[in-house]
């Protein structure tokens, strides 16, 4: 936690399991070690309840305190003044940013409409870099990734929850490239290499041959 502080980092804390006493030993970690605005909580509407997230706007009233609200997309379509309502009674349990997932039905559709009615929005299950870019497009509020993105060198494992995680392989180079003696950075691969030793010893038992024949002694030619 010093760490964080003392680098100028934010602290997202996912709390995922229903139980009161995992909020109480967070508040405890926490215990003013870092400035409230840097902090970012997200839990779902089951695992704090109204209870839970009233004592966080309370004790951290500038941090971020987020659910996701999927469950409502069907909902946002089909009754919006319905979904509305609920959006309002959850705002004033002290929630004020909303997390939708990424390929959720209708994403853009469902991010658009809360965006109008005027909610800061956050897309988390962010699967790859493609994702990762298209979502960014739509300039969410925050964005969450696994930032499992090989292609920048980036190796996240994932959230853990259930259990999973990425795992990678490393794969090295079939080639391994060598200069030329002639210093022009040519490049031969292992089976040029490979002709090319083969090729060198075939020469040198062709010396070695031509060298035995000159020792041995001339034949006498008699007229």
């Amino acid at each position: 936690m010093d760490a964080f502080s003392a680098h100028d980092r934010g602290l997202k804390l996912d709390l995922k399991q229903p139980r009161h006493d995992v909020l109480q030993a967070a508040l405890e970690l926490l215990d003013n070690r870092m400035p409230e605005d840097r902090l970012w909580f997200n839990a779902t509407i089951d695992s704090l309840g109204e209870p839970g997230f009233r004592e966080l706007a309370v004790n951290y009233p500038t941090a971020i305190r987020q659910c996701p609200i999927d469950f409502l997309a069907p909902l946002v379509f089909s009754a919006p003044s319905r979904a509305e309502e609920l959006l309002d009674m959850l705002r004033r349990w002290g929630i004020n940013r909303f997390s939708i997932a990424w390929g959720t039905p209708h994403t853009r559709r469902l991010f658009d409409q809360l965006q109008r009615w005027g909610h800061d929005m956050n897309i988390y299950a962010v699967p790859d870099l493609a994702a990762f870019l298209q979502a960014a497009l739509l300039l969410p509020r925050s964005l969450t990734a696994d930032f499992n993105f090989p292609q920048w060198h980036y190796f996240g494992r994932g959230s853990g929850e259930h259990l999973d995680h990425h795992t990678y392989r490393v794969d090295r180079p079939r080639s391994q490239p060598t200069e030329s003696s002639d210093g022009e950075g040519a490049q031969r691969t292992l089976p040029d290499r490979a002709g090319l030793a083969r090729s060198s010893q075939s020469m040198e038992r062709r010396r070695k041959e031509r060298r035995r024949l000159r020792s041995l002694p001339h034949p006498v030619m008699r007229r």
